[in-house]
Protein backbone atom coordinates (compact mmCIF):
# COMPACT_ATOMS: atom_id res chain seq x y z
CA UNK A 1 0.00 0.00 0.00
CA UNK A 2 1.26 3.43 -1.18
CA UNK A 3 -0.71 5.65 1.17
CA UNK A 4 -3.27 5.01 3.85
CA UNK A 5 -5.56 7.57 5.60
CA UNK A 6 -8.88 7.70 7.07
CA UNK A 7 -10.45 9.10 3.76
CA UNK A 8 -7.96 7.67 0.87
CA UNK A 9 -6.33 4.81 0.48
CA UNK A 10 -4.39 4.01 -2.42
CA UNK A 11 -3.89 0.13 -3.27
CA UNK A 12 -1.78 0.00 -6.44
CA UNK A 13 0.15 2.76 -8.51
CA UNK A 14 1.43 2.06 -11.89
CA UNK A 15 2.33 3.61 -15.10
CA UNK A 16 5.07 5.63 -13.54
CA UNK A 17 7.62 6.22 -16.57
CA UNK A 18 7.10 9.48 -18.75
CA UNK A 19 4.61 9.52 -21.03
CA UNK A 20 2.61 6.49 -19.97
CA UNK A 21 -0.33 6.64 -18.56
CA UNK A 22 -0.94 6.32 -14.53
CA UNK A 23 -3.33 3.64 -13.02
CA UNK A 24 -4.59 4.10 -9.63
CA UNK A 25 -6.68 1.37 -7.77
CA UNK A 26 -8.38 2.20 -4.71
CA UNK A 27 -9.75 6.00 -4.68
CA UNK A 28 -13.75 5.44 -5.33
CA UNK A 29 -13.39 7.46 -8.34
CA UNK A 30 -11.62 10.47 -6.80
CA UNK A 31 -9.61 12.29 -8.63
CA UNK A 32 -6.91 14.27 -6.63
CA UNK A 33 -3.74 12.90 -8.35
CA UNK A 34 -5.10 15.06 -11.80
CA UNK A 35 -2.48 18.07 -11.63
CA UNK A 36 -4.21 21.12 -11.67
CA UNK A 37 -3.34 22.46 -15.04
CA UNK A 38 -3.02 26.34 -16.29
CA UNK A 39 -2.34 28.41 -19.30
CA UNK A 40 -1.43 31.41 -19.92
CA UNK A 41 -3.34 33.74 -22.25
CA UNK A 42 -0.97 34.89 -24.93
CA UNK A 43 -2.69 38.10 -25.31
CA UNK A 44 -2.50 39.37 -21.44
CA UNK A 45 -0.47 37.25 -20.35
CA UNK A 46 -3.12 35.80 -17.47
CA UNK A 47 -2.88 32.39 -16.26
CA UNK A 48 -6.20 30.71 -17.12
CA UNK A 49 -7.73 27.57 -15.81
CA UNK A 50 -8.87 25.61 -19.30
CA UNK A 51 -11.98 23.97 -17.50
CA UNK A 52 -12.98 27.98 -16.66
CA UNK A 53 -11.51 29.80 -19.59
CA UNK A 54 -14.20 32.40 -20.80
CA UNK A 55 -12.98 31.35 -24.51
CA UNK A 56 -10.52 29.70 -26.65
CA UNK A 57 -9.25 29.20 -30.16
CA UNK A 58 -7.69 26.69 -32.20
CA UNK A 59 -4.40 27.83 -34.54
CA UNK A 60 -2.10 25.69 -36.09
CA UNK A 61 -3.33 22.39 -33.96
CA UNK A 62 -3.18 24.02 -30.74
CA UNK A 63 -5.84 25.10 -28.80
CA UNK A 64 -5.25 28.56 -26.79
CA UNK A 65 -7.28 29.48 -23.77
CA UNK A 66 -8.06 33.54 -22.77
CA UNK A 67 -9.56 34.57 -19.67
CA UNK A 68 -11.68 36.93 -21.68
CA UNK A 69 -13.65 37.46 -24.87
CA UNK A 70 -11.72 40.38 -25.63
CA UNK A 71 -8.48 38.72 -25.37
CA UNK A 72 -9.93 35.94 -28.15
CA UNK A 73 -11.09 38.87 -30.39
CA UNK A 74 -7.50 40.20 -30.12
CA UNK A 75 -5.79 36.89 -30.92
CA UNK A 76 -8.33 35.47 -33.68
CA UNK A 77 -7.92 38.79 -35.70
CA UNK A 78 -3.85 38.47 -35.66
CA UNK A 79 -2.83 34.94 -34.41
CA UNK A 80 0.37 34.92 -35.23
CA UNK A 81 1.24 38.58 -33.35
CA UNK A 82 0.77 36.02 -30.40
CA UNK A 83 2.30 33.10 -31.18
CA UNK A 84 6.41 32.80 -30.90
Amino acid sequence: MLADSADLAVEELTGTRPHEPLTVSGLLGLEWWKEDRVERDVVCGMQVDPAKAAATSEYQGKTYYFCAKACKVKFDANPAQYVK
